[in-house]
């Protein structure tokens, strides 16, 4: 069992439609990833450790999966189609000096053995 966890940077200006995340965006990637999609999970930063401090991530996913093989074989022939939809979820800012940062980390889940 693997996991891929996606996390989306809270820049200064940026958005995200967490009910559109929640309730449009990760069916459709489960519903086009069928069986490589065994479930997922949504995580919402709403806190920093430090008092007065924003998040660092506004929002993460993480989508278990049988295998990297597996993975990679259903979200292949849907990449564009995640892409533009994931683009009415997360607007980073506008700004030519913020960053644009979105992290995805493949990982062996702890309970796989």
């Amino acid at each position: 069992m693997i996991k891929v966890s996606v996390m989306y940077a809270n820049e200064l200006g940026s958005r995200f439609d967490h009910t559109y995340y929640r309730d449009k965006h990760m069916p459709l990637v489960q519903a086009r990833l069928g069986d490589a999609c065994k479930y997922y999970t949504i995580d919402k930063g709403i806190s920093a450790a430090n008092a007065g401090n924003t998040t660092v991530y506004v929002a993460m996913c993480r989508i278990f999966s049988g295998s990297v093989e597996a993975l990679e074989t259903g979200l292949g022939p849907h990449a564009e189609e995640f892409n533009a939809a994931m683009r009415r979820a997360w607007l980073p800012s506008t700004s030519p000096w913020a960053p644009r940062r979105s992290s995805l980390l493949v990982s062996r889940s702890a309970n796989s053995g």
